[in-house]
């Protein structure tokens, strides 16, 4: 007897199973999503707290490409005095009708 037809003889238990285990999954993404820091606000050269981060702007510096005008910035991401990382967010105007996009710099881990 395969797998197939011992779930079509007891479909109940076993759709209880696939709707509490998607519940399940549900409910621990939402907890995760509570370690998640973000935030988005302007930053000029210097030092910003963010939790237990500390971001240094290093420098930020216009560069025309070639369909648009790139704002970049480099920061860098200290935990204590100990550097964890250096970001690169990115951000451009397009064209004449001024279009922007954002290149986001993420960081994440396991935890």
């Amino acid at each position: 007897m395969g797998a197939h037809e011992l779930a079509m003889r007891n479909t109940r238990r076993y759709g209880g199973y696939v709707v509490h285990s998607h519940g399940a999954r549900f409910f621990v993404g939402l907890a995760g999503s509570a370690f998640t820091i973000g935030c988005q606000r302007p930053m000029i050269l210097g030092i910003d707290e963010l939790g237990p981060y500390t971001l240094v702007l290093q420098s930020a510096d216009t560069k025309p490409e070639q369909n648009y005008t790139a704002q970049r910035n480099d920061l860098e991401v200290l935990k204590g005095n100990k550097q964890l990382m250096m970001m690169y967010p990115k951000s451009g105007v397009q064209g004449a009708e001024q279009a922007s996009g954002t290149m986001v710099a993420i960081y994440s881990t396991l935890r």
